[in-house]
């Protein structure tokens, strides 16, 4: 039986695309040999795909991502000095506006009207011949939903590029190839009225639909989807321990006190996006909540969801002197073993919080671009608050003051939970039996 895996996120320089579909892909490599998988990555869901394939693999990629041999280039630096900031934000600026301008439809259908038509294009090598190619050489259809049916509607009502690919894949593969096909590892939390009709046609159609949190499980249920089932996150099932472990030579430049108390903050995906950013001052709120839990623990460390792609929490961590981890000097298993040396992890991220609990450390949590974080929570039936995005600079205070309560909490009950979670993790691919 030959397995394709729709959406192989490994070749994005986010910790949570990686760690996530690193686990998934071992999870069907286990069930399966390796020789009967192919996969479609990132680089077919966000443009139209070169027809006879790309030049590098996507491990090529993952494996650029996370090269740690030497220290960041002059460049980079360069941009990061007080005296080129202004004319790199001018830049930046300039070019995000011309591509606003050149703004372009999506290479597939945004409405589920188009689906009939499309499809005929695909069948008659017009359109997406790369994808077609091997769908047809499959039996069976793995797409890895992740966090694209999230919320993310442009200025023109269109919906976010990646749900609308792998929600037309789903659509092609089952009611045009009539594939078996299955749609694993994601949320579903899309406020776009287009994309709830697609889903409300097609996820009934699938052979399975699994979601990892139970927020999407209620949603899709009040859609009248009943074919849905709550399967945990593949990156339960990772196994990430490592005695011998110590830290890199560009994570070390960061030189962190691994001996000494430290609580790890983060972003959110509702921070910064394509769509834009939160509305309150990212540098000021930082520097803010920076200094507050440094009166109840003096070493703060920064883990950057962005990769630096955000100057504002760039310039807080500068003015403040916090270290940071990234996938610039960290991949998804240094950071779980930070986690294991750390007193609390406080962000927005889904993955980054998972990893923490896998590695014991306790967490807090505020909101992201869906309800995955909230859904997070009730997961593992945390006690602790939850903070709502928007109101983050208002929060502080209390963000501090439930900290102070978070590292001294028993994480044993959690402990017991995240293995549990862990167990169900594996029926992402249970299909596969």
């Amino acid at each position: 039986m030959k397995v394709l895996l729709i959406g192989d996120l490994r070749c994005i320089a986010n910790y949570g695309a990686i760690a996530t579909t690193e686990s998934l892909y071992t999870l069907i490599k286990n069930e399966h040999n390796a020789d009967t998988i192919d996969t479609i990555d990132y680089r077919s869901i966000i443009a139209p795909s070169p027809q006879n394939g790309f030049l590098k693999s996507t491990e090529e990629i993952k494996d650029e991502i996370e090269r740690y041999d030497s220290p960041e280039p002059h460049w980079k630096r360069f941009i990061k000095s007080k005296s080129a900031y202004r004319i790199y934000k001018k830049i930046k600026n300039l070019t995000s506006q011309k591509k606003t301008q050149q703004a372009t439809l999506p290479h597939v259908p945004y409405k589920l009207s188009c689906y009939a038509d499309f499809s005929n294009q695909v069948l008659n090598n017009e359109k997406l011949q790369y994808e077609y190619k091997k769908i047809k050489a499959a039996d069976i259809i793995i797409i890895n939903g992740e966090g694209n049916l999230v919320k993310g509607t442009d200025s023109r009502g269109i919906y976010r590029i990646g749900g609308l690919y792998i929600l037309f894949m789903a659509y092609f593969c089952k009611t045009v190839m009539n594939k078996k096909t299955y749609i694993v590892n994601h949320t579903v939390d899309p406020q776009n009225d287009d994309i709830k009709e697609i889903i409300q046609f097609i996820y009934p159609l699938l052979d399975g639909v699994y979601v990892r949190e139970r927020l999407s499980l209620n949603l899709l249920n009040s859609w009248g989807v009943d074919n849905a089932r709550f399967v945990p996150d593949a990156l339960f099932s990772a196994g990430l321990e490592n005695k011998m472990w110590k830290p890199n030579k560009i994570l070390a430049l960061e030189k962190i006190d691994f001996s000494s108390p430290f609580i790890c903050i983060g972003d959110s995906s509702a921070i910064q996006n394509k769509n834009g950013k939160i509305d309150w001052d990212i540098e000021k709120t930082y520097i803010k909540l920076i200094n507050s839990l440094k009166t109840i623990c003096p070493q703060i460390v920064f883990v950057d969801g962005f990769t630096g792609g955000c100057e504002e929490i760039n310039n807080a961590l500068r003015k403040t002197k916090t270290p940071c981890v990234s996938l610039k000097n960290a991949n998804y298993k240094d950071l779980y073993q930070i986690f294991k040396h750390c007193s609390l992890f406080i962000s927005g991220r889904w993955h980054a919080s998972i990893l923490s609990l896998m590695a014991g450390c306790p967490i807090l949590l505020w909101g992201a671009d869906s309800h995955k974080t909230r859904a997070l929570y009730e997961l593992i039936d945390y006690p602790f608050d939850f903070f709502e995005i928007k109101s983050i600079p208002d929060e502080i205070q209390h963000i501090t003051l439930e900290a102070k309560k978070a590292i001294n909490y028993d994480m044993s009950a959690i402990k017991k939970r995240v293995n549990e979670l862990s167990e169900m993790s594996l029926n992402n691919v249970n299909m596969l039996k």
